[in-house]
């Protein structure tokens, strides 16, 4: 994915640097819309990542944040690996992830049912929790941030996630045109997060 140099404004606000053929795209699909990676210069690194646009017909509806954007590329099938992750208990390293999903039609609502599957590695503990009790932490935590981040795109109509994708054969061809005014609005998205612990480093894990 593209990244995009947000500067600031004179009146502090951000300005917009679009790539035309991500707004092109934007524009002439009826099942897919775009988020670009917003950076800007860092105070300990080159640049910084602070989040991605979300674009819907070419124009900047809203914004999700870098930790967003996490789930985001997960759920787009890209890789999160090296994300750190920090629970109520424990620092957690992210070194693979993967997503299964499957969609089917009640009707006309459509429903979408994924699994998002992560290996981590547990860098730091707090307390003495059980590695049970951070694989539910993570998997909480994680759920409850892609379902806030969900609810706000569906708000905007804009699906960046790419949703529209997995029923365009359940959905007759001549209607798809129709998807983020007909079914977008009214799809149920399942996601579960299931968190692998492969091993504790130099921890004594209970």
């Amino acid at each position: 994915m593209p990244y995009i140099k947000i500067p600031k404004t004179p009146a502090g606000n951000l300005d917009l640097l679009n790539p035309s053929w991500l707004r092109y795209r934007s524009i002439h699909s009826y099942t897919r819309d775009v988020a670009i990676p917003i950076i800007r210069s860092g105070k300990t690194t080159a640049v910084q990542h602070i989040g991605s646009a979300v674009i819907k017909n070419g124009k900047m509806v809203g914004q999700i944040t870098s930790d967003e954007t996490l789930l985001f590329n997960a759920f787009k099938g890209e890789s999160t690996q090296g994300k750190i992750e920090v629970l109520d208990h424990a620092s957690v390293l992210i070194i693979s992830n993967s997503l299964d999903t499957k969609s089917e039609m009640s009707g006309s609502k459509p429903i979408l049912k994924s699994k998002l599957k992560l290996k981590v590695v547990i860098l730091e503990t707090k307390g003495n929790p059980t590695s049970e009790l951070i694989k539910q932490e993570l998997d909480a935590m994680l759920t409850e941030k892609f379902n806030q981040m969900f609810a706000r795109l569906q708000a905007s109509g804009a699906d960046i996630l790419g949703t529209g994708q997995y029923f365009r054969h359940k959905i007759p061809r001549a209607q798809l045109k129709s998807w983020r005014t007909e079914y977008y609005p009214k799809l149920k998205l399942d996601l579960q997060v299931n968190a692998n612990i492969e091993n504790t480093g130099f921890l004594n894990m209970r």
